[in-house]
């Protein structure tokens, strides 16, 4: 098999009740040139057996681990599983937009120099509705060197974006 556009990072533990909607939002991109890498830290059977049902190489890894309660380093085991040319990272309790991968796909490959890209995001409620937070602000896109913004918190990027 050809190497995968992007590689998609998903660490997980238990809370099997979001992390199939995660998966599903993998498989329904419209981009569909990716591989899923699915580090699993230790989860119960339940979870154990709906990840061995996606377990489909080299299309959908899942690397079982003795749990660590570390998400860093259950990703980085994932990362280093990575073949694609691109990285994005989901967590196992949320979920993208179906056009997520092929628009940051095209907006990277639209600026060969740049190296790393985010999106915007709304915060969803158990049912899937929007819903804010109390002490959230508005989400506000910045270009080019964001460094100060996010040393500063004015750019805020969330691990999914």
């Amino acid at each position: 098999m050809s190497t995968p556009l992007v590689s998609v990072i998903l660490p997980a533990f238990n809370r099997l009740e979001f992390l199939r909607a995660a998966v599903d939002s993998v498989f329904t991109q419209t981009c569909s040139d990716w591989e899923l890498i699915i580090a699993d830290d230790g989860s119960e059977s339940e979870t154990q057996r709906y990840l061995a049902s996606l377990h489909c190489p080299p299309r959908v890894q899942v690397i079982q681990l003795q749990h660590s309660g570390n998400p860093g380093a259950v990703r980085n085991v994932a990362l280093r599983a990575a073949g694609g040319r691109y990285v994005a990272f989901l967590d196992s309790d949320d979920v993208w937009m179906p056009t997520k991968l092929e628009r940051q796909v095209a907006a990277l490959q639209a600026r060969p120099g740049c190296r790393w890209g985010y999106t915007g995001y709304i915060r969803i409620d158990e049912s899937g509705r929007p819903r804010s937070y109390p002490g959230t602000r508005q989400w506000v896109p910045y270009r080019g060197a964001v460094f100060e913004q996010l040393l500063t918190f004015d750019a805020e990027v969330s691990t999914p974006a």
